[in-house]
């Protein structure tokens, strides 16, 4: 048995018409007594079958006993998964944890233990005057800004999950009223249009998403002339994502791409009746994949995104499945088989290709869970589960849907076939049998005797005329006469057409550039991500995602960065130069991270702001201003807000200026109690995720180690949070990406050598999808880098921000373009092999293919490019890029790649297409010229 399931070996001579005789089963006895002769479409009966045709005619005959169980199944499965797929579409988001091992795992553990730190996220609010003015800022009156703070602020505090709240909120007036001038201005941009709230929160807290509701409840209701709140963050980012994925479901998914690929599967199969089978595959399959993607949900991260890929990679292999499937299903109807057998012949033949397609590009998806990345992982699964649930029902519930309604569903629409005659003034493909069924398999109408004389005793006559008559619907394809073509210029044509695709597109992969900026999956002009956008303007682009620099000392150190704690200013400290000396260290480390003044702002016991400018600060200074705060009387320590060990100093004396209230915030927020770790905020001015910001966080890493290798003290120095995490995991993909399409291509390889039996077939399926590859990923490179299609105007298609590929693309892309280069192809291959079995030469074998199943790959690949092509409207720049990869890789494919590559290197290998494997003499005429 191969591996697909097929008991006949692949190339075991299968000539119609010859004998074989095997012992009926009870049921086809049965069957046979009530006057069903089950004749196949190649006109032999039940007894004159292959072994793989009798095993598939026992599983039809199973599909028959237990059909009505099946379709009832089908709908108990949407009923349940539509009710799990809302909770799984809620259960997505867009965090990120850093790879274990990696520098970024590596600084969240070192904060964790010196200050026994949280898991934070940070939420922003911000804020600018409605009509674009100038924020009022004075603290003494009521004005807008001031009172919409406190409100929101008072909502914090009063929610019943503000045990969530990781410190209390800061903003200008908070922090004002407190005595921290300088803190509080820089809550407030630099020509005071915008101001900011930032609430840190405990991202492992049970209350994280309870207060996140109530935050956004109470910004989206805040109506106010005077002023615009809008909030801001990763965690707001991840919830417009699913409200925006929410939306392509609703709209494009199954608003636009599903009824386009509807109408171009009935046009094709001449009948809107069949739509029902694929509109109910498509449901069972969704809520299915949807619904078993809940319990992975709980388990795993699944990103916000991945429900889009999988619903159009559902849409577009259901649909694809069902034209393999029904269009056999129709050519054995209208060839005057019997429903029964045209369902035994439909899953003999189009199942083993839906069964080999949906393996191979399952396992290819799946290939995506070698990544130590929830991200990938997430959606490799999740397209599995979508594909695996695409072959399940094509084999299931299509053959019991025709089995259930035979009569029905074995019929064309004759005004659908007059509509089409209209419009392109030309015969439709498909031709109305005129037979009536009764039955699952009745007795076929209009068979006069002497049919059934030849059938019965001129097996011979009958297979000439079948021969005759299969030439003559191939000659009536344009695919006919361009195979001849192809076998007489095969050389020219096939290497013509390689090199036009592998070098101009392969050239242009040496300026493939590759970002992880957060605006790329997030939805185009909502309103966080155009917060995000106006907050980098006002603030420095790296305000939201900050770094913090940590430096750390050995536990048994004889000196800390405060050696001379409760010492009086007053009294000498012999340690003090010691201190300073670590301080020194800790500076060096902030000058040797400023590339070109990437740091555009500093928050650190160590600088004073002074001017707009970072200042750094003596220890003997911060002494002084400790103490002059302590002893001055500006500290105030009755209060305690929400558990955080924050001390106001609302500068009661004259000596209680801004600088010194200032040491006091650092001091408490950047020194552990130990006195043995020290907290560095650094504000980069460009987007920490761009390309340039991934750049900085190499080099600042570099240097650090450098800093840390050279420390006299054992000092250690650390960059946590900011994108380090998201970062680390990316370049942990790209390191193992060669590794995974090394196996990749190698288990295509296997796949196809096991289920054909041949080496030269695996072989040259590598190399056809390699250079698909080639085109398709130099492509987006045009497209997306160098702004090829920019002129169009269509959002879609046009470069985000500098110019760069979102950095998941090209990997989730890869296992899906791997798998549609091997569908085609093994749709085609097969009917080469049932051809060149049958005795036609190798040739022969090809134009007789692809006349056949030329118009099914072209409407297979026009309906899965209409699938795929609905996300480049989606308002995802993420999934935007994914349409393109998908639409131009199906697109090549069909139209270069199945209908041409393939077929000129098969003539050029001839025979030496199946070693080690010898196939049957030559024993058919040559088919006739054009």
């Amino acid at each position: 048995m191969s591996l697909f399931g097929n008991s006949r070996p692949p190339y075991e001579p299968m000539v119609r018409g010859e004998p074989e005789t095997h012992l009926l089963t009870e049921d086809e006895s049965s069957l046979s007594a009530n006057g069903n002769s089950h004749l196949g479409s190649n006109g032999t009966s039940a007894a004159g079958e292959s072994g793989g045709h009798k095993l598939v005619r026992r599983y039809v005959l199973l599909l028959e006993r237990v059909k009505y169980g099946i379709l009832i199944g089908s709908g108990v499965i949407i009923v349940v998964g539509a009710i799990l797929s809302v909770l799984f579409l809620k259960n997505t988001s867009l965090s990120f944890e850093a790879p274990d091992g990696s520098p970024s795992y590596k600084a969240q553990e070192a904060i964790e233990d010196e200050f026994d730190a949280k898991s934070t996220q940070t939420i922003i609010c911000y804020i600018t005057a409605e009509d674009g003015g100038v924020l009022d800022l004075v603290a003494s009156e009521d004005t807008p800004l001031k009172v919409f703070s406190e409100e929101f602020n008072r909502t914090i505090e009063t929610s019943d999950h503000v045990n969530a709240l990781a410190t209390f909120p800061l903003y200008y007036y908070a922090l004002n009223d407190a005595g921290y001038v300088m803190e509080a201005h820089s809550f407030v941009s630099a020509d005071q249009t915008s101001s900011i709230v930032a609430v840190v929160m405990d991202a492992d807290s049970d209350d994280f998403k309870g207060l996140k509701k109530d935050m956004k409840k109470f910004v989206d209701d805040y109506s106010h002339d005077e002023i615009d709140p809008v909030l801001t963050g990763k965690t707001i980012f991840g919830d417009d994502t699913v409200e925006g994925v929410a939306h392509d479901l609703e709209t494009i998914d199954f608003g636009l791409s599903l009824p386009l690929a509807l109408i171009v599967l009935s046009c094709f199969l001449v009948s809107v009746r069949l739509l029902l089978i694929p509109v109910l595959c498509v449901l069972v399959s969704a809520t299915a994949s949807f619904g078993l993607m809940y319990p992975v949900s709980e388990a795993l991260t699944v990103i916000s995104f991945a429900p889009s890929i999988m619903m159009s990679c559902l849409i577009a292999m259901s649909i694809d499945y069902s034209l393999f499937l029904l269009s056999r299903y129709r050519e054995e109807i209208d060839g005057g088989a019997t429903p029964f057998d045209a369902v035994v012949t439909m899953v003999s033949s189009a199942g083993h290709t839906v069964l080999a397609s949906g393996s191979t590009l399952s396992l290819c998806f799946l290939g995506l869970c070698f990544f130590p990345m929830d991200l990938l992982r997430s959606i490799g699964l999740g397209c599995a589960l979508a594909i695996a649930g695409c072959v399940v029902t094509s084999l299931t519930v299509t053959p019991s849907m025709l089995l259930t309604l035979p009569g029905f569903f074995s019929k064309s629409d004759e005004w659908l076939r007059k509509a089409l005659d209209f419009v392109f003034n030309c015969k439709c493909m498909r031709k109305e049998s005129g037979t009536d069924y009764k039955g699952l398999s009745g007795a076929i109408d209009g068979t006069d005797e002497e049919e059934q004389h030849l059938t019965n005793g001129n097996g011979d006559a009958v297979e000439e005329n079948k021969d005759a008559q299969l030439i003559t619907e191939a000659q009536k394809s344009c695919y006919y006469r361009f195979g001849h073509k192809l076998v007489k210029y095969n050389r020219w044509i096939g290497a013509t057409m390689t090199l036009c695709l592998a070098l101009p597109f392969g050239i242009m992969l040496k300026d493939f550039e590759q970002s992880a900026s957060l605006t790329l999956v997030t939805p185009r002009n909502a309103d966080s991500e155009k917060a995000f956008e106006a907050l980098g303007e006002d603030f420095g682009a790296g305000t939201l995602f900050p770094y913090t620099l940590l430096s750390t000392i050995p536990d048994k150190s004889a000196n800390n960065f405060d050696n001379c704690a409760g010492i009086p200013i007053s009294q000498p400290c012999a340690n003090a130069d010691d201190t300073q000396a670590l301080w020194d260290e800790v500076v060096n480390a902030v000058e040797a991270v400023q590339f070109d003044d990437a740091v555009e702002s500093i928050s650190s016991v160590l600088y004073t702001r002074a001017s707009g400018t970072d200042v750094v600060t003596s220890y003997n200074e911060v002494r002084t201003n400790l103490w002059t705060a302590l002893g001055g009387g500006c500290i105030d320590t009755t209060g305690v807000s929400n558990e955080v060990n924050f001390f106001g100093c609302p500068s009661r004396g004259p000596t209680c200026d801004e600088t010194v209230c200032s040491t006091f915030f650092n001091l408490q927020t950047g020194l552990n109690e130990q006195a043995t770790a020290l907290k560095v905020t650094l504000y980069l001015s460009m987007d920490p995720f761009d390309p340039d910001g991934r750049q900085w966080l190499d080099d600042a890493r570099s240097a650090l180690d450098d800093l840390g290798d050279k420390s006299k003290t054992g000092m250690q120095f650390y960059l946590a949070n900011g994108a380090g995490s998201f970062i680390d995991e990316i370049s942990q993909v790209y390191d193992l990406l060669p590794v995974m399409i090394v196996v990749t291509l190698l288990v295509v390889f296997i796949l196809n050598a096991i289920n054909f039996r041949s080496g030269a077939i695996p072989a040259r399926a590598v190399f056809t999808i390699s250079v698909m590859l080639l085109a398709v990923y130099g492509a987006s490179v045009i497209v997306y880098v160098k702004d090829g299609l920019g002129w169009l105007g269509i959002p879609g298609l046009e470069k985000a921000g500098e110019g760069a590929l979102c950095w998941v693309t090209p990997v989730m892309s890869f296992s899906i373009l791997v798998g549609l280069g091997l569908d085609y192809d093994i749709f085609l291959l097969t009917r080469i092999v049932e051809f060149r079995q049958e005795g036609h030469s190798n040739n022969d074998s090809i134009i007789l293919a692809l006349a056949m199943t030329g118009p099914v790959i072209a409407a297979a690949g026009l309906i899965m490019a209409i699938a795929f092509a609905g996300l480049l409207f989606s308002g995802l720049m993420v999934l935007n890029q994914l349409s393109f990869y998908l639409v131009f890789g199906v697109v090549l494919d069909t139209f270069c790649m199945s209908t041409i590559i393939v077929p000129c290197i098969m003539v050029e290998l001839g025979e030496r297409n199946w070693w080690p494997t010898k196939m049957p003499a030559v024993t058919k005429a040559k088919i006739p010229g054009v």
